[in-house]
């Protein structure tokens, strides 16, 4: 059966539908407990908002993920198209450079404007860091360098497919096949390592000196300033080389109609 087919059984919220969002949880029972125990290690001041944060940055991620498809989104985001394009080590860091600075900036608005790296729980900057890079190792180590599975593979091939996470790909009707539903266990040892990461950061950083974190964040301040100033400039690099690319192509066909005007009424 093709997966046109298959998915001409969905429609938002019928029997089908809810059968697949129940099968994709208890697939991956064991995925989302491993979730619900990072949310405990690091949002133990308030679990109950931390879940929240949790269901809210999985999601953040696949939205996003989506508007960077869109052609409105072209001027700022050539880079996430250029990587769909080329497989080249400037796709794949740039790649990196641009999901790691992304998912960061809601911690450095928040420190622009209140000068803390949070609006109410100090466990907020940890929980947006830690998602920053369990998104980006999946995405970079899972998927491109391990090749786990072809449904990312797949989402190279169709942008409208697949944009992952798998659940949400579930619940929002763009997975590709609901009959393969993915086999998330992979993300459980990023999610492990990245939770290490940002409970150590969660640890440490108050228990050193409050004018060194004042000089620690301004160096991040400054090195996330010229990530992003580094995106920008590589951005619209490629924004003018399509658009050469684009006039060449369309000088040559104009000439190529002039000559065989010439050659009609020579």
């Amino acid at each position: 059966m093709q997966n046109n087919e298959i998915n001409s059984q969905y429609k938002w919220l019928n029997n089908y539908h809810i059968s697949k969002i129940k099968e994709a949880f208890s697939k991956n029972y064991l995925t989302f407990i491993v979730m619900f125990a990072s949310c405990f290690v690091l949002c133990y001041e308030n679990i109950g908002l931390g879940v929240v944060y949790y269901i809210f940055c999985t999601h953040l991620s696949y939205f996003v993920h989506i508007l960077a498809h869109e052609n409105d989104s072209k001027t700022f985001n050539v880079i996430h198209e250029y990587h769909h394009n080329y497989s080249d080590n400037y796709a794949h860091y740039l790649q990196i450079l641009l999901e790691l600075s992304t998912a960061i900036m809601p911690i450095f608005m928040i420190y622009m404007f209140t000068g803390r790296l949070y609006i109410k729980n100090t466990f907020e900057p940890y929980v947006i860091f830690m998602f920053s890079l369990f998104y980006s190792s999946i995405h970079n180590i899972n998927y491109s360098v391990f090749h786990v599975n072809k449904i990312h593979e797949n989402h190279h091939k169709d942008w409208t497919i697949n944009y992952g996470p798998d659940i949400c790909d579930v619940l929002y009707g763009t997975k590709e096949n609901y009959e393969e539903l993915e086999n998330i266990s992979h993300y459980i040892p990023n999610l492990l390592i990245c939770t290490m990461i940002a409970k150590f950061m969660q640890y440490k950083i108050p228990k050193i000196e409050y004018n060194m974190q004042q000089n620690l964040y301004s160096i991040v301040k400054m090195l996330y300033l010229l990530s992003y100033v580094s995106l920008i400039i590589f951005n619209q690099t490629l924004l003018i080389s399509d658009e050469t690319k684009n006039m060449n192509a369309f000088t040559n066909e104009v000439s190529n109609l002039l000559n065989k005007i010439k050659l009609r009424y020579l």
